[in-house]
């Protein structure tokens, strides 16, 4: 299966919420080759915990190789612990920021998940993205060195500020 229609068949099983017998008949019919393809694109493309979710829930009575089964399981599981362990620490933030009258917009993937998924296991995040006003950034950027955050940065804030709009 070439890399179109991999990337074809993972779209429609990822978007795919109701059981299609069509789709079924597809998966069924895939060859190990192409659920090898199948799974390492997924994996690739960090939606790995997401195809498990589909396969899960909505085809059921796919036949999927046990071991690329069990590496999606174990992406799936993965996400999981990774994703509460990150949103443990936003919370962290959040009411520390709250505290401190800082106000706290969440972005991207954590914002996405919640929100959009419905299920903080189902987005791949290696990190948290939050937005502080500028008037915030110095109070913000305070607080979370006092709570035992690091930086990547090694410039002072305010010259990080005058060429990104992005903090490490």
């Amino acid at each position: 299966m070439n890399q179109e229609t991999t990337g074809k068949l993972l779209l429609d099983c990822l978007h795919c919420r109701e059981i299609d017998e069509n789709r079924i008949a597809e998966l069924n019919s895939l060859r190990a080759a192409d659920w090898e393809s199948l799974v390492q694109f997924a994996v690739r493309q960090s939606v790995a915990p997401l195809l498990y979710h589909r396969l899960k829930t909505v085809y059921t009575s796919i036949n999927i190789p046990a071991s690329l089964k069990h590496k999606l399981q174990k992406a799936y599981l993965a996400s999981g612990m990774q994703n509460t362990c990150l949103y443990s620490e936003l919370s962290k933030i959040i009411k520390a920021f709250q505290n401190e009258n800082i106000p706290v917009i969440v972005l991207k993937g954590a914002h996405l998940a919640q929100n959009v998924y419905g299920d903080i296991t189902l987005r791949s995040m290696s990190d948290v993205d939050i937005l502080v006003r500028k008037t915030d950034l110095l109070k913000a950027e305070e607080k979370r060195l006092e709570m035992g955050y690091s930086s990547s940065r090694v410039e002072e804030i305010e010259v990080v500020c005058a060429k990104s709009q992005h903090i490490p």
